[in-house]
């Protein structure tokens, strides 16, 4: 993985304080991430994939070549062109290309 995006949550005494520390991952930074990333990477949209669950996840999936709603809320289901309702995120890998020898390999 060569990078990732979170909120960052407070810590006191080894314990959550229920403080979200820094910028706030919502529905606006999450679609802005995206495209940084696609911009730095320099790729079309369409060679994008983005995943999501929630009405929070519509912004970034609309911006995505492919958005895809991964158990998710009826809301997101009427935005996405692609659906997952399963529980493993297996599916995914092959959207991203990989065949089973490929999710074998990864000790799938």
């Amino acid at each position: 993985m060569d990078a990732s995006f979170s909120n960052t949550l407070g810590l006191e005494d080894r314990k959550l304080t229920g403080e979200v520390l820094g910028q706030i991952v919502d529905a606006e930074r999450k679609k802005d991430i995206l495209i940084n990333v696609r911009t730095f990477l320099k790729v079309h949209p369409d060679q994008v994939l983005a995943v999501g669950d929630g009405a929070n996840d519509i912004p970034m999936l609309e911006e995505a070549g492919l958005g895809v709603g991964f158990n998710a809320k009826e809301i997101v289901k009427q935005t996405v062109k692609a659906k997952i309702d399963q529980p493993s995120m297996d599916s995914i890998l092959y959207l991203l290309g990989l065949d089973d020898s490929d999710i074998a390999a990864l000790g799938g």
